[in-house]
């Protein structure tokens, strides 16, 4: 009786915990994708993105077949909301998350949303395939005529509920679709205004002549709102409320302060801000809190920024304020919680008591010198688990919009993969990036990365978004980071594509491109 107990528990845990079985053998396979009968296009779509990869890996095209035709000695991989899909708990898939799942010989793949269901194709492509894309429209594969599967039961989400990392190579059309990313400047966007909007909105040009009392002041010049005055409260929610009525299917509303501009003193007055509220933090939540209940379907954003990072002393935002909390000025070779950043962690904290809705603009790139290597690998896996624990909601990440950046794909690459829940250590993942991207000169890539994080240490660097001290790219440190890429570059010279993706890592060591 033991026994036949024993057998049965293994059993179980064979079947819940995955088992080994092959998708296909010497260029045939036993399997069909599986969709539901009453279809949408966008999960057909995913069944044949999904055959498309099997057949680039194996030559084998798999069938696909709705389920009211499905033979039961099929093998099946279900795809989206079939019957097997549908008897499944699913409270703790999120809206962009989905389920893998082995079931007496099938795997059942899918999400609460169309989108959930597409990012189960992809999640399945990479985990079981090992196919991912590296850069965009770079799609990793290596042919084989034999697929094992060895598929354990998981639910998969993102860390955060959205997602954006501004640079070339995430806002591509196919990284954008195979990650899941969602985008705050590239349309289709939720966002009405994602910038600093104050001006935009009522621009001195034409309002500081007639209505001085608009503006705070730095001397003469204009440099943010009057947060206090009440004709420019009713002017604010009267644009407003013909903006919205204009562009209805944008919910997202980032009403935010000047990037450059002080909290200055009021018109021809001493008095600033502070003279009315505890703090500019406090001015500047009440006055969109005013804003935002007179448009409760609208989510009304603002900025957690420079003079407003701090968390106000009294105000709190209201339910459809979003927070967004942009710390430009920490610094990047230490996490956003400890040392001389300990500030901005402890802000984020309090903000994170106050509100159920925030976002966090951070930065990942050198805008001072967009040719020079960045160490911001050092803690961005940190900061991002981090923001998950305070219960932020969303990420954007800014890098920079170009091909200038020497090593963007590598950190892009890093970041997708940590936001949708990879624990490994970044070095790990650096690895395997470097391993399928740059193919024998990975050693010296990888290398590189490191040496350049460990010079940045030695070196007692602090590294910030624009600024900072460059001793890691002293004249020394950049021989050793040239040898490095001598030696790739001998590595790869017979391979065209190979060799321009070390000579874009070349412009980081490019002496032109030195910040000294």
């Amino acid at each position: 009786m033991k026994y036949l107990y024993t057998l049965y528990i293994c059993m179980f845990l064979f079947y819940q915990n995955g088992y080994s079985q092959r998708l296909v053998k010497k260029g045939s396979t036993e399997f069909v994708l599986m969709i539901p009968t009453s279809v949408s296009d966008s999960t057909r779509m995913s069944a044949e993105i999904l055959q498309k990869y099997i057949r680039l890996k194996s030559s084998v095209d798999i069938p696909i077949i709705e389920e009211n035709q499905i033979n039961s000695k099929n093998k099946v991989i279900s795809v989206g909301k079939t019957n097997l899909f549908n008897s499944l708990e699913k409270s703790e898939i999120s809206r962009l998350g989905y389920l893998i799942k082995p079931l007496k010989g099938s795997v059942i793949l899918g999400g609460v949303t169309e989108k959930g269901t597409r990012n189960s194709i992809y999640g399945f492509l990479d985990k079981y395939l090992d196919i991912q894309m590296l850069s965009s429209d770079d799609v990793y594969c290596i042919p084989s005529p034999n697929i094992i599967l060895k598929v354990k039961e998981e639910v998969v989400n993102p860390i955060f509920e959205t997602f954006d990392i501004y640079n070339k190579i995430s806002y591509s059309d196919s990284y954008t679709e195979w990650y899941s990313l969602e985008h705050n400047y590239k349309e289709p966007t939720r966002w009405g205004f994602f910038d600093h909007s104050f001006f935009r909105l009522v621009p001195p040009k034409i309002f500081q002549e007639k209505n001085p009392n608009f503006y705070l002041y730095d001397g003469q010049k204009a440099t943010q709102l009057n947060l206090v005055d009440e004709d420019l409260r009713k002017y604010m929610v009267d644009t407003l409320t013909n903006l919205f009525r204009g562009y209805a299917h944008k919910k997202y509303w980032l009403i935010g302060q000047e990037d450059l501009g002080i909290f200055g003193k009021l018109y021809k007055s001493e008095q600033t801000l502070k003279n009315f509220y505890l703090s500019e933090s406090d001015a500047l939540i009440n006055f969109i809190n005013n804003i935002a209940t007179r448009f409760p379907r609208n989510v009304i954003g603002t900025f957690a920024y420079h003079e407003t990072l701090m968390a106000p002393k009294k105000e709190k935002p209201v339910a459809n304020v979003l927070i967004c909390f942009a710390p430009i000025d920490a610094y990047r070779h230490v996490a956003i919680y400890e040392g001389i950043n300990k500030s901005y962690g402890d802000e984020l904290v309090k903000w994170s008591k106050l509100s159920d809705n925030l976002m966090v603009w951070d930065y990942l790139s050198n805008y001072s010198s967009p040719t020079s290597f960045y160490p911001s690998l050092l803690t961005i896996k940190e900061n991002l688990v981090f923001y998950k624990k305070l219960n932020v909601k969303s990420i954007y990440l800014e890098s920079i919009n170009s091909d200038l950046e020497p090593l963007s794909e590598l950190l892009t690459f890093v970041a997708i993969k940590i936001i949708w829940g990879d624990n490994r250590l970044v070095k790990d993942i650096v690895r395997e990036f470097c391993q399928k991207y740059y193919g024998e000169a990975a050693e010296e890539v990888e290398k590189l990365v490191l040496v350049i994080n460990q010079n940045v240490l030695r070196e007692k660097d602090k590294i910030r978004f624009f600024g900072g001290t460059y001793n890691y790219l002293g004249e020394l440190q950049m021989r050793e980071y040239e040898k490095l890429l001598f030696s790739a570059s001998n590595k790869v010279k017979d391979n065209v594509k190979l060799k321009q993706r070390i000579d874009k890592v070349k412009l980081g060591v490019l002496k032109k491109n030195r910040v000294l």
